[in-house]
């Protein structure tokens, strides 16, 4: 869940973030103990920490470039005229 004082971008991202940290916990556990690795799911179980993470890194990505766009497009309002002059 996206906490609630966030707003979306930096939720979405803080999401992610913390979700791939989650999963690289265990990661870490079974590189330290090669006993794990040696079985035969272990294939299995690294292949899908491998996709989850590429997911969860494209998706922070596409929440970031979605960001940059919008902020490109904030620059040009700000740089709009609010007061003109009455040519009277």
């Amino acid at each position: 869940p996206i906490p609630r004082n966030l707003l979306p971008v930096a939720g979405n991202v803080t999401w992610s973030r913390h979700l791939l940290k989650r999963i690289e916990e265990p990661m870490k556990q079974f590189e330290s103990n090669q006993n794990v690795l040696a079985g035969k799911d272990a294939k299995r179980i690294i292949k899908m920490y491998n996709k989850v993470a590429r997911t969860l890194v494209a998706f922070e990505f596409l929440w970031y470039k979605a960001w940059v766009q919008s902020i490109d497009q904030a620059k040009t309002g700000l740089q709009a005229t609010l007061i003109i002059r009455h040519p009277d």
